[in-house]
This record gives structure tokens, C-alpha cells and sequence, in this order.
């Protein structure tokens, strides 16, 4: 049996985008009531002193964590859904038990949630718990996650 532990996100802003627009990406992933939640923001230069600014959310608050995923599940297209259950195995760090998903951050700015494997990209980090040795695996995380409308329910 597996449990949501925590939910991060994590995005950056170049300087040839308008921040507003990146922050409005980050919060599409979240369902309305939670657009005023707070992000962390971080400052930065690039080794080529590019400025860029890294936002941030985290929380694990488990009912938090359960209305966000399945907010996110039900924008996900079905081959996104598909995309992500077929390759669970490589987003999976069984170790650190945590499932590492790339949203399309332009897609996202338009409420389109979509599962890519590009540069440019709202980071997702999803911890779970697992209770057994045995149930940390990607087959029992796609499980877990079809809970929200994240991947497809196995057959």
C-alpha cells in the first residue's frame, strides 16, 4: 500500500519571459482555490550572468496533495495519461520514493496540462510512503496515482 507524502513544484523564468505569465503556468497546476497559495521565489544569475528567477511550491498537506493531483489528473489528455503509465518506471526514483513529471510550462500558461520530456517545463515532484518493501514499485505508484486521474487504471 502506498500514501501521498509530499508535492513540489518547481519552475524557472529566463529573462526573455514575462514572470506574470511563468506564475500563472505554475498556477494553472493548481486548482482555483489554491491560486493564492504561496510560492518561494529565488533570484539568480546563470554561469553566463543571465538573471532568472526559480518559483517554487511545496506542501504536504495530504488533502492538498490529493485535490491538486486530481485537478491535474483531469486536465491530462489521455495520451498524456498514457505517456506517463508507460514510463513510470524511468519517472520513479524507488529509493527516495518519489515520481519526477515534466509539465509543459507554455501549455501549461494556456490550461493544458501536458506530460513532456522538453527543457522548458514545470518540474513536478510527488513523494509517496510505501508500507512494504514490496509495494515500492512503479507498477504499485501507477496505482496509486490512477487514484487521481493521473495514469491509466491497469486493466
Amino acid at each position: 500500500m502506498l500514501d501521498l507524502g509530499s508535492l513540489s513544484f518547481t519552475v524557472f523564468s529566463y529573462v526573455t519571459e514575462e514572470n506574470d505569465r511563468v506564475v500563472k503556468a505554475l498556477y494553472n497546476c493548481l486548482p482555483s482555490d489554491y491560486h493564492n497559495e504561496k510560492l518561494v521565489k529565488i533570484a539568480s544569475t546563470s554561469q553566463f550572468g543571465d538573471p532568472f528567477i526559480v518559483y517554487n511550491y511545496e506542501t504536504d498537506d495530504k488533502a492538498m496533495i490529493a485535490a491538486i493531483l486530481r485537478h491535474i489528473g483531469s486536465k491530462l489528455s489521455d495520451e498524456s495519461k498514457r505517456y506517463l503509465t508507460d514510463n513510470l518506471e524511468n519517472k520513479t526514483d524507488e529509493e527516495t520514493r518519489t515520481v519526477y513529471v515534466r509539465l509543459n510550462k507554455y501549455q501549461a500558461f494556456n490550461e493544458d496540462l501536458v506530460v513532456t520530456e522538453g527543457n522548458d517545463i514545470i518540474k513536478m515532484e510527488i513523494s509517496y510512503f510505501a508500507y512494504t518493501k514490496s509495494d515500492n514499485n512503479p507498477a504499485e505508484v501507477s496505482k496509486l496515482l490512477a487514484e487521481y486521474g493521473m495514469t491509466e487504471a491497469s486493466s
